[in-house]
């Protein structure tokens, strides 16, 4: 016959259950029945406080007790828990899960207090290749992977928020609104995960609590078009010709280079499912960028409407003029304007800044260089 705690326990795992069922389409009454099966938990739990020689059925009560706390956003009362478990002898791998919730309930407390909220849905991104070891990588190799899919994510929640009209300095507003967070996946995996958050004292509507979920499945779709080059169909989709050319410029930085970095995996955890996307093309097979020119002055000698690619470090950019520029700083000292619009500095060159880099360019005039493409060397 079960005991006493044994038959609440019971109890409050088939709220538990009941309450999951409706968690998504019934988020009032989820929070009302997981009050309900804390209220019975806790109350087994308690049966056993002085029974520390009960383990681990004890520390398990008080830990299953935490964790419908925290389901429930009842903070207080799951440290409460936390502590009370930690109080008597819990098996170590009890105690390691107690540890790890506390730190996630700290966090959970931090949201709160900072007005914010975050996505059920993730990214999780990993790449593969020469350069990548047991959990180690290159740092700028990895940060330019990372720093793609968040500029296409951000560019995406744009898009959905002002369909019609794109606004090359947006970036900083969407930034703030919605913050993206990096979660680690597992030790000794170079892998991490995006989730993607929501100011709620900044603009919050009903527009931008859907973005929250929504996001992340759209650039699913976008990057699966762009893998499977149906360049033709993410353009009829997009419908906008100038976020059309920010996404696939950022997508282009993505890429693998076929050596170091061999490949990038992205998966998409959109409401329960698993959209999973392997990039192995090159940068180099999207765009091909020219020997650069061995001619003592290759900018005059051009022709008008030719295409130059120049080596150099990337130094700096002024986006304030009306014309845009970035200056590159050539092999004899020479500093050269190249123009590009704003959308493209903040998209794709920034990510650049201090390297040396290949830069395809368009000659437009006599002396006026014109972005095309860039390319760490």
């Amino acid at each position: 016959m079960d005991t006493q705690f044994e038959v609440l326990h019971k109890q409050a795992m088939q709220l538990v259950s009941k309450a999951i069922i409706i968690k998504n389409s019934d988020r009032k009454s989820y929070s009302r029945i997981m009050k309900e099966a804390y209220d019975i938990e806790s109350r087994a739990a308690k049966m056993l406080y002085s029974e520390t020689n009960m383990e681990p059925a004890r520390s398990i009560l008080f830990q299953s007790a935490a964790n419908i706390a925290y389901e429930a956003e009842m903070h207080d009362e799951a440290h409460k828990m936390i502590y009370a478990a930690l109080s008597g002898n819990p098996p170590q791998h009890i105690a390691n899960n107690l540890n790890a919730l506390q730190e996630n309930i700290q966090f959970s407390k931090h949201l709160i207090s900072e007005n914010l909220e975050i996505s059920k849905n993730t990214l999780n991104i990993s790449i593969f290749g020469s350069t990548v070891g047991d959990g180690i990588v290159p740092y700028d190799a990895f940060k330019r992977k990372i720093d793609a899919v968040e500029k296409m994510l951000n560019r995406t929640i744009q898009r959905k928020k002002f369909p019609d009209t794109f606004v090359s300095d947006m970036m900083y507003k969407i930034r703030r609104q919605f913050p993206i967070f990096v979660q680690a996946l597992e030790p000794g995996c170079l892998s991490v995960a995006l989730k993607l958050g929501l100011d709620e004292s900044n603009e919050s509507n009903v527009v931008d609590r859907d973005m929250l979920e929504s996001a992340i499945a759209e650039f699913a779709t976008d990057i699966d078009l762009l893998n499977k080059d149906d360049f033709d169909a993410l353009k009829t989709k997009i419908n906008n010709d100038e976020y059309y050319k920010s996404i696939t410029d950022i997508y282009k930085e993505l890429l693998p280079d076929g050596t170091k970095i061999k490949g990038v995996n992205i998966v998409a955890n959109v409401d329960e499912t698993a959209i999973e996307i392997h990039i192995t093309k090159t940068k180099q097979e999207m765009i091909s960028l020219q020997t650069p020119l061995e001619d003592t002055d290759p900018i005059l000698n051009a022709e008008i409407g030719s295409e130059l690619v120049l080596e150099g470090h990337l130094k700096m950019a002024d986006s304030t003029k009306k014309e845009p520029y970035v200056k590159l700083i050539l092999s004899d000292d020479k500093e050269q304007k190249i123009f590009l619009d704003e959308a493209t500095i903040d998209d794709v060159v920034s990510s650049y800044w201090d390297e040396y880099v290949a830069i395809k360019t368009l000659k437009k005039t006599k002396t006026k260089l014109m972005f095309l493409e860039i390319q760490s060397k």
